[in-house]
């Protein structure tokens, strides 16, 4: 599934915000210190674990956006993503 991402620069950190693809980047951003934006494709996938047979997701990041003039960076941005995608709760 596809969808819309933007990372921003916090005072400790880099945090990556997810969002549905019907809204721009620069909506999202507000007035918020964009260090990169694009597209993130999100791909469920079966993994094993000591519980048998769990289903995962797996992200990858790529592309621009056109309302912030900004390029994604792929690498960077699917680790910061698939940290996201990974956490429990």
């Amino acid at each position: 599934m596809e969808k819309k991402y933007i990372v921003v620069e916090t005072m400790f950190s880099e945090q990556i915000i997810i969002f549905s693809t019907v809204l721009e980047h620069k909506t999202v951003a507000g007035n918020m210190n964009v260090v990169s934006a694009g597209f993130i494709d999100i791909i469920p996938y079966r993994d094993k674990d000591d519980l048998g047979t769990v289903l995962k997701l797996d992200a990858h990041c790529y592309g621009f956006s056109k309302s912030l003039d900004i390029k994604s960076r792929p690498k960077e941005d699917s680790i910061l993503a698939n940290i996201l995608l990974r956490e429990d709760y």
